[in-house]
């Protein structure tokens, strides 16, 4: 009952960052030129002498009200896991228009891996989509099974989201 109640803190935790908003103007340095920040999806977990995982938990990204993308925009080689992790979506996965920068921790025994992140629909008004977000799933750990040498072991998995926004002046 004690590792249920441990990983349930870390998912929650978890669960929380992820659907944080952040301000744009301060996060915008964190995406590519022309891009904007849309907000960032993050899990980590944390064990003393036991594997650390985040079990593919969905976390939910709320973009702006009244987001354009320009969906000309394909993302091209992404990367969606590493380490010992396997990946589980190809860049065929994102939806035209974002950029999605995937990351996590690697070395030994450890890996991650995001899931193809799935449109949710947060806000209509007259038939009309007023907010959108996107659902992705992370995950990582310290190691099938087995901990690490040493007694901590953590793991994390980041996947920030960026926007080409679409032109108004069109």
């Amino acid at each position: 009952m004690k590792s249920f109640k441990r990983a349930s803190i870390g998912l929650v935790s978890a669960a929380l960052l992820s659907s944080a908003t952040y301000p744009a103007f301060s996060e915008e340095k964190k995406c590519p030129e022309g891009f904007t920040y849309l907000g960032e999806a993050y899990g980590e977990d944390s064990k003393k002498f036991d594997e650390a995982k985040v079990a593919a938990i969905p976390t939910l990204v709320k973009f702006p009200k009244n987001l354009k993308l320009d969906t000309t925009y394909v993302q091209h080689n992404g990367r969606w896991s590493g380490g010992s992790a396997n990946a589980v979506m190809s860049d065929a996965d994102v939806p035209n228009g974002l950029m999605i920068l995937a990351s996590g921790t690697e070395g030994g025994g450890k890996g991650w891996a995001v899931h193809k992140p799935e449109l949710r629909v947060l806000e209509e008004s007259d038939n009309r989509i007023v907010q959108r977000g996107y659902e992705m799933k992370l995950y990582c750990h310290t190691g099938s099974g087995v901990p690490d040498i040493g007694p901590h072991n953590s793991c994390n998995v980041r996947a920030l989201f960026c926007g080409k926004l679409k032109n108004a002046a069109i």
